[in-house]
């Protein structure tokens, strides 16, 4: 029997295995990162609601120093929920290009995987065609020599 299948581009088929569990990697990282980013975001949203919800004294007289605190204090909040939402924006372009990058990978990993069983497919119709051939050969001569000894042509395999 021959040797076995041996497919001539399997370095290159681990080599897309690999990147694309670094795309996978690097696309778990990105998400990790948004979801960081969001989590962030929905604690200053809560922050600001709190100091919203957040009465005045009792008993106490109005002070504006404390109330410019305050204002300021909500202000910055405000300032720092919409610095938290373009952050969130650009992490979530980033998941996208990494969700790209990783569909890319395992596309080019898939081409590499159907061209290999292409190839087994052919090597296996090929390996049977050569034992149908083998096989054909052993058993013409037992035929034709049946035949030029005066026998029957469908004489059987068994002498």
């Amino acid at each position: 029997m021959s040797r076995g299948f041996r497919f001539r581009l399997e370095a290159a088929l681990q080599h897309r295995v690999r990147l694309e569990q670094t795309a996978q990697l690097v696309l778990s990282r990105t998400v990790q990162g948004r979801n960081a980013a969001a989590a962030e975001l929905a604690r200053l949203q809560q922050e600001l609601a709190g100091a919203r919800r957040r009465p005045a004294p009792v008993g106490v007289g109005f002070d504006c120093d404390i109330r410019m605190s305050q204002l300021y204090y909500m202000d910055r909040l405000a300032q720092r929920i919409q610095q938290q939402q373009v952050v969130l924006g650009k992490r979530d372009a980033e998941v996208r290009s990494a969700r790209d990058l990783l569909v890319q990978a395992s596309a080019r990993r898939k081409a590499l995987e159907r061209l290999r069983e292409r190839r087994q497919l052919e090597f296996d119709d090929l390996a049977q065609q050569l034992e149908a051939k083998q096989l054909d050969e052993l058993t013409m001569p037992r035929y034709a020599r049946s035949a030029e000894l005066g026998g029957q042509a469908y004489a059987p395999l068994y002498d």
